[in-house]
């Protein structure tokens, strides 16, 4: 069985090559991964799969299944890009900031996964097995949403087995953990005024998001080795002579255990609620992502 995968596998690098180059061309961020989607599935149905597209909440996840019995082997296809990191096939920088590009390769690994699963569909039917070969197309990785709303709607549980892979600088199979983290969304919410004319009478929610960074970037000292704190600012005013009444910062916390990002996260917690007195603004926050760990 092994021989005839390799086998298949090897024949497949044509299609390998041209589905990594349409990923790489498509190029969409997550949620929007629309074209890199019609990609993969055209494949899949040309060698027998049954799509189903659109799963849960999220229009660019599909499940991919051929065959019949058991063991269920299950792929994950990740194709989902980063703002920003455009880059031509080239070996040095020859960016496009205004669009979308693969910094983690997964243009590769969507590429790699779905050959995966056809190589494994054209071996059992070579071989007249039994067995189901499920792919599990995952968008939206790099905001660590993907997943976890597949779960929470009941998905990728209908497996034995799953099996996924990432572009690295060697080939080697498993043993990495990494850090458990937190998404999370925090709003503050001021008064408006006029910034020239009556600024006395404003409340701003922008000092209290930038009061909250700095109390965090003097946290990052007092937190475990490997810790992590970044943050990006989502809403930050509209004009410079307007006191801003609303102003909002994401943030994602990462530690190497749950019991720390939980004790971190709080801190964080604690660190925006200063502000948000500091400011004399209302502060209110919630998880995008809570305590997801990757390994």
């Amino acid at each position: 069985m092994t021989d005839e995968i390799v086998r298949q596998t090897q024949k497949l690098e044509p299609l390998l090559q041209q589905l990594s180059s349409a990923l790489w061309q498509a190029a969409e961020p997550a949620g929007a991964e629309d074209a890199s989607v019609r990609v993969l599935t055209e494949a899949l149905r040309s060698e027998g799969f049954q799509i189903e597209q659109g799963l849960g909440c999220q229009p660019t996840a599909f499940r991919a299944q051929y065959g019949e019995g058991t063991p269920r082997i299950g792929f994950m296809a990740e194709y989902d890009a980063l703002p920003g990191l455009w880059q031509e096939r080239v070996p040095h920088p020859s960016g496009d900031k205004a669009r979308a590009g693969h910094g983690c390769g997964h243009n590769l690994l969507g590429a790699g996964s779905t050959a995966a699963a056809i190589a494994l569909a054209r071996a059992l039917r070579a071989g007249g097995r039994p067995g189901t070969v499920v792919l599990y197309g995952t968008p939206a990785e790099e905001t660590m949403l993907g997943k976890n709303r597949l779960l929470k709607d009941g998905y990728l549980k209908d497996v034995d087995v799953m099996l996924a892979w990432h572009p690295y600088t060697q080939m080697r199979c498993g043993g990495v953990s990494h850090n458990a983290m937190n998404s999370i969304l925090f709003s503050f919410h001021g008064r408006t005024a006029h910034a020239a004319a009556d600024p006395e009478n404003g409340r701003s929610a922008l000092d209290a998001a930038e009061m909250m960074n700095v109390g965090c970037n003097y946290l990052r000292e007092h937190i475990p080795e490997g810790a992590r704190l970044h943050y990006s600012y989502v809403h930050a005013g509209e004009k410079p002579n307007i006191v801003p009444e609303y102003a909002q910062v994401w943030y994602f916390v990462r530690a190497r255990t749950k019991s720390v990002l939980d004790d971190i996260t709080q801190r964080v917690v604690r660190v925006a609620r200063g502000a948000a007195l500091m400011t004399d603004t209302g502060m209110e926050y919630r998880f995008l992502v809570k305590g997801t760990i990757r390994c």
